[in-house]
């Protein structure tokens, strides 16, 4: 009122009070480009709005938003306001809820500190994103205040791409990992059965190509759910080979690699599930038995996402149905009778496929993921939790860049064995080790995170078991 001519407008911002935690999935907000319509034209003074430009925040903005206010006040030619003549209140946004389990997700980005990679935990029994973490991160702060172009040029510059939303958009060769789904196709189109066995000397010949194992000196003699607890490649070769590309590729299409999953964030990516015609149409060349040795190790032109294996292990673990992986639970008016009880389980999911897989097939690779785990030589025992039974299988997938062989650590589990309630997948990029030495321990760290949590849950009374 001392400065005439002057107006003070209070303009909201928007903040998240955990930082950096979850920053991939939340996204964050821009200025929103001005309104342009006859009705905005009617004010000469507009302050411009934020909106999602990213994540949750991007795909509920509508929610998230609210409607702008705004007043309307005749001035005359010197600028002198007289009176005001219309008023439109502003609306406030709506809540959105997540499945998202902020313990658990604290766990996981814990689990990957100092690392590239990324983190997925799915309920098997539903599908809901209990936690979902990419390193590196960013703070979504930094664009609630308005960024600088400084700070935007260095996230942009950044060559580990802080901005990636890796568990959803990073695409990598899957390793071992894919190893079950060559299992599966084999057991459920009677191609073999658990206790067929096959001979490994270290490598395996296609023609005069050798296929090496990664023990040298081989594994011997040795049936399936033995070569699961100690992810023998030369087993999965001629596994692949005797199934036949078409089956495999029909198993892991019924579970979801190849396309993306559908989960409510922006930017997912399908990975690649090849085959006869891609590599025809890509690579002008046919399907040979050598890509069916690669592919059956999770390796060659394979590549998966991160939720797209968690999706994979969480229908391991729950008998067979995949789920479509579900972040947002609700928003509106529709939060309103989400309890706690059915955040947590007891909420029915969207099921993709019912694969309906024999007793036999899944005690076989069950059981083998469980010996990767807790047997005395499994490649998994680093994420063993005293106490605690627990199913996994480790992956160490080979690329190379600059020239330069290196390779990608992957681990997979559920626990606990009798009744599933976390299914895990997380990938360390460019590891010093592979996925036994890096990602296993990890792995460790997550699922006992994970299961505290639950138990202290129970305890309060506020999960269904």
């Amino acid at each position: 009122e001392r400065l005439p001519g002057v107006d003070i407008a209070v303009e909201s911002v928007r903040v998240y009070p955990e930082g950096r935690l979850a920053a991939h999935v939340l996204g964050y907000v821009g200025r929103a480009e001005p309104d342009l319509s006859a009705e905005a034209a009617a004010y000469h003074y507009y302050m411009p709005a934020y909106e999602g430009r990213d994540g949750v925040e991007r795909v509920r903005d509508e929610f998230l938003q609210g409607v702008s206010g705004g007043y309307l006040v005749r001035v005359d030619a010197s600028g002198f306001r007289h009176e005001e003549i219309g008023r439109r209140d502003p609306w406030p946004g709506e809540p959105v809820v997540l499945a998202l389990d902020a313990g658990i997700q604290r766990a996981a980005e814990s689990a990957l500190e100092g690392v590239v990679g990324a983190a997925v935990v799915l309920d098997p029994r539903n599908g809901d994103v209990l936690a979902m973490a990419s390193r590196p991160t960013f703070d979504p702060n930094e664009f609630g205040k308005g960024i600088s172009s400084e700070a935007w040029t260095s996230l942009l510059d950044d060559k580990d791409r802080p901005l990636l939303n890796r568990a959803i958009a990073g695409v990598y060769p899957p390793g071992s990992v894919f190893k079950m789904a060559v299992a599966l196709a084999a057991l459920e189109n009677r191609r073999a059965s658990p206790d067929m066995v096959f001979d490994c000397a270290g490598r395996y010949f296609v023609g005069d190509h050798p296929f090496a194992c990664w023990r040298k000196s081989g594994h011997g003699w040795i049936d399936m759910r033995k070569s699961l607890e100690q992810s023998c490649n030369v087993y999965y070769y001629q596994l692949g080979l005797m199934t036949g590309y078409e089956r495999i590729w029909r198993m892991a299409d019924a579970m979801g690699l190849g396309r993306t999953t559908g989960i409510e964030l922006p930017g997912e990516r399908a990975g690649l599930l090849p085959d006869d015609a891609w590599k025809r149409r890509v690579l002008r060349d046919a399907w040979r038995p050598g890509d069916t040795c690669n592919v059956s190790i999770g390796q060659g032109a394979l590549s998966v996402t991160p939720l797209q294996m968690a999706v994979m292990i969480a229908a391991i673990a729950n008998g067979g149905t995949v789920y479509r992986p579900r972040m947002i639970l609700g928003s509106g008016s529709d939060v309103a009778g989400l309890s706690a009880t059915a955040r947590n389980g007891a909420r029915p999911g969207d099921t993709l496929a019912d694969l309906r897989w024999s007793d036999t097939s899944l005690r076989t690779i069950q059981g083998g993921m469980l010996d990767v785990v807790h047997a005395s030589s499994g490649t998994g025992q680093r994420a063993r939790i005293e106490g605690v039974r627990m199913a996994g299988k480790t992956g160490t997938a080979q690329f190379v860049r600059e020239g330069d062989a290196r390779r990608h650590a992957w681990m997979a589990a559920y626990a606990p064995f009798e009744r599933p309630r976390f299914a895990a997948v997380l990938i360390v990029e460019d590891a010093p080790g592979g996925g036994g030495l890096v990602a296993a321990p990890r792995m460790r760290t997550l699922m006992a995170a994970a299961l505290g949590f639950e138990e202290e849950a129970l305890a309060a009374g506020e999960r269904t078991p």
